[in-house]
């Protein structure tokens, strides 16, 4: 009685594990049918760049009108403009997440014509997304306690995060020349 209990339950789970074990497979070869077909593209690279530097220059503007809120003692009106460049460091941090994608696709499909300048881009890329995030730890700190150390903290991260932005540009724009 028992046996015949579990043949019968046993067959039902394999023959419900059929069509689901068909829609994994039907998932899986549409994802790599997907994946293949994208190409890396040297215009979104740029494209991507040029949303980095935009909220780069919005991030300084936020920064310098949180500052003049922080002077003038108005810490509402500070933690608001903090906020503001939290989210521009935000962008910043996922428009590197994607250059390195597409530095990464560029590297697979063979679309460069200086390896080595595509792998110091994409080591740099990295380095630059780490600043970004540093950055906006330090927001997120900023807007819950403004402070003249935090201040300073972002000021020292900002200098960094120009420092290696140049050097990434130069090796995108080396790898694609």
């Amino acid at each position: 009685m028992f046996e015949t209990t579990l043949a019968v339950r046993r067959g039902a789970y394999q023959r419900a594990g059929a069509p689901i074990a068909a829609l994994r497979a039907f998932a899986l070869m549409a994802a790599l049918l997907f994946c293949t077909a994208a190409q890396a593209d040297p215009v979104e690279t740029e494209r991507l760049m040029q949303q980095v530097r935009d909220e780069r220059s919005a991030l300084e503007t936020n920064l310098q009108e949180a500052y003049a809120y922080m002077d003038s003692g108005q810490t509402a009106d500070a933690v608001a403009s903090f906020a503001l460049a939290r989210a521009n460091t935000t962008a910043i941090s996922l428009s590197l997440a994607e250059v390195l994608v597409e530095v990464r696709k560029s590297r697979e499909q063979g679309q460069y014509t200086d390896a080595q300048a595509l792998e110091r881009a994409r080591v740099r890329c990295g380095r630059v997304k780490e600043s970004a995030d540093f950055i906006d730890a330090s927001l997120v700190q900023m807007t819950l306690q403004p402070s003249p150390i935090g201040r300073a903290l972002i000021d020292a991260q900002r200098a960094q995060f120009d420092r290696l932005l140049a050097p990434l540009e130069l090796d995108l724009a080396l790898s694609q020349a």
